[in-house]
């Protein structure tokens, strides 16, 4: 595991996704709008002419839809223009692009519902896990984070199409890190069920002392992903790509050192809101970090 940690962080070097030397902190703010008003947003087509970013895209599309700014905050081509600039990042143009040229990128897809809510915008989106046994009417394009040649290979896609790609969403496993892990099943353990143990605490968010055997496996495994996730989301900074990063509230995945120190070094703001409020079957508190780069002309 150190082995691959040491890989990870040379191509984090190689790509040269350095730190910003200013220090942003974040403050909790509500919002409404969600993924799943993205699904029931539809753009209007015509069969016979292609539709431009410049003509069906305006700036009131992009924060109602994508949820990145409130009005306040965000003026397309002006104050965002200038704060990326000041950040030494440029503003990012897709005049010009038609709308199915613009790509978005879902990494840790699951069953694809935000891929599939995309394509139905008439936009591109591209799919990425390490496998697609849970996608459901998606293509994935398969890419082990964990693996430092096909993260590189994903570094180097990225780098390659960066101009046309809008927007990367992060949706990492909160396995390891979900405090349901210590809740109490004692008909499981009557019937003899192994019952999941806590793997990380506040204080431990790296992993407990005394983990051993699968579990440290695991622990250790989802530590690598998380590096990997932070690698992917600074290379996209760095080049304009807006990005946004989805955990459960409660999850110890955002005590993670890396991601704490991520979040602290890039601006961004931090969304939450319950699932059930929003489309979901249950009350489960999500949290949405997010961050806007640039322009989007």
């Amino acid at each position: 595991m150190r082995t691959k940690l040491q890989q990870l962080r040379s191509v984090h070097n190689s790509k040269g996704v350095n730190k910003t030397a200013r220090l942003h902190k974040l403050s909790p703010r509500q919002s409404t709008t969600t993924v799943a008003e993205v699904k029931d947003t539809q753009l209007e087509k015509t069969a016979q002419q292609k539709p431009s970013v410049s003509t069906l895209v305006s700036s009131s599309d992009v924060e109602d839809t994508l949820d990145f700014k409130t009005q306040e905050e965000l003026s397309f081509g002006g104050t965002t223009s200038a704060r990326a600039d000041a950040e030494g990042v440029s503003a990012k143009s897709l005049s010009g692009c038609s709308l199915d040229e613009v790509i978005v990128l879902e990494i840790f897809v699951g069953t694809g519902r935000l891929t599939r809510a995309i394509r139905d915008l008439g936009m591109s989106a591209m799919a990425v896990d390490k496998d697609k046994s849970r996608a459901q009417s998606v293509h994935v394009a398969c890419y082990d984070l964990n693996e430092p040649d096909q993260l590189l290979a994903l570094c180097d896609f990225i780098e390659k199409h960066h101009e046309k790609i809008l927007w990367a969403h992060f949706a990492p496993s909160c396995g390891t890190a979900s405090r349901a892990r210590g809740r109490p099943l004692p008909k499981l353990e009557r019937l003899g069920v192994k019952v999941p143990k806590l793997l990380r605490s506040d204080l431990q968010p790296m992993g407990l002392d005394g983990l051993a055997g699968t579990d440290k496996v695991k622990a250790e495994t989802a530590n690598i992903t998380y590096e990997s996730t932070c690698i992917l989301i600074r290379l996209c900074h760095r080049l304009a790509i807006a990005v946004s990063l989805e955990n459960p509230e409660n999850s110890i995945f955002w005590k993670i050192p890396a991601i704490e120190e991520l979040m602290e070094e890039i601006r961004g703001f931090m969304t939450l809101f319950d699932n059930c409020c929003h489309g979901g079957t249950r009350k489960k508190a999500t949290a949405w970090w997010a961050t806007v780069i640039g322009s989007c002309n």
